[in-house]
């Protein structure tokens, strides 16, 4: 099946995040978009292990070793401050946001789901290299939850909480801009 990359028009998600992100589109025969496939790298070295299938509009399907996976986005991470969403989409909201105001796009990652803790345990070391981590959860029971229980994980002293104005960073990007994310 041949996958490309596009812009992710209906989230106000460049080319150029989609890209930073490795993340490929199928396209259905009617020329509709298919699905998305997020990338998900082995701990041991980075090279990819499996992908997160987004059945448009919203169901997924996982391909590959999951088992062994680093946080969405991990592979191509470095700075100071890390941010983690508790999606692919909302780490690309994020990304979009600091391309659009700083030309640049700093470290952000997301949990493949808001209930795999487990992988923020598994890699809170790695987490704990940067000096300060934005949690930028869903503002919902399930983005609440998340947030307690990875800021106990990751140590509270580390960890800043961003205060949303719409449900998610997607939501609140598409509604308020860029701007209004950072």
């Amino acid at each position: 099946k041949d996958l490309n990359s596009f812009a992710i028009t209906s989230r106000g998600i460049s080319k150029q995040v989609v890209d930073y992100f490795g993340i490929k589109m199928s396209v259905n025969p009617d020329g509709s978009g298919g699905s998305h496939f997020y990338p998900y790298t082995n701990k041991s070295g980075g090279m990819l292990s499996a992908w997160k299938e987004r059945k448009l509009p919203k169901s997924f399907v996982t391909h590959g070793n999951f088992s062994n996976i680093e946080l969405f986005g991990q592979a191509a991470s470095g700075g100071r401050t890390l941010v983690i969403t508790e999606g692919e989409l909302d780490a690309c909201a994020v990304a979009q946001s600091f391309l659009d105001k700083y030309n640049k796009i700093f470290p952000v990652v997301s949990m493949p789901s808001a209930s795999n803790y487990k992988i923020i345990l598994e890699q809170r070391d790695w987490i704990r290299r940067f000096e300060s981590v934005i949690l930028f959860f869903d503002r919902d029971d399930a983005g609440a939850k998340a947030t307690q229980k990875v800021a106990k994980i990751i140590g509270a002293g580390k960890v800043k909480v961003a205060k949303l104005l719409e449900k998610d960073p997607c939501e609140q990007l598409l509604k308020h801009g860029s701007a209004s994310l950072l």
